[in-house]
């Protein structure tokens, strides 16, 4: 079973925040920072592991989550972790 990974990562410019900074959050998940990075054990490892980043909230959108999906020939999608800190 295909396993996909999907990262918040935004431009270090803040161009692609939209709304996220409208609240209280700051700036997070900048490209190049060290706390960004995928730690070890999370990162994608094998051929049938995927990685999605994704600039806005949700997976989704404006990502190439559907083009991989399709490639994959997926009919069904299941979350198993909405996010880790």
């Amino acid at each position: 079973m295909p396993i996909v990974f999907c990262q918040g990562v935004h431009r270090r410019n803040g161009i692609d925040f939209g709304r996220a900074l409208d609240g209280a959050e700051g700036p997070h998940c900048l490209e190049g920072d060290l706390g960004t990075e995928l730690i070890d054990g999370l990162a994608p490892a094998g051929s049938n592991e995927h990685l999605i980043i994704q600039r806005r909230y949700s997976s989704f959108y404006g990502t190439d989550l559907e083009i991989l999906l399709k490639g994959l020939g997926a009919e069904r999608t299941a979350q198993v972790v909405k996010a880790t800190m």
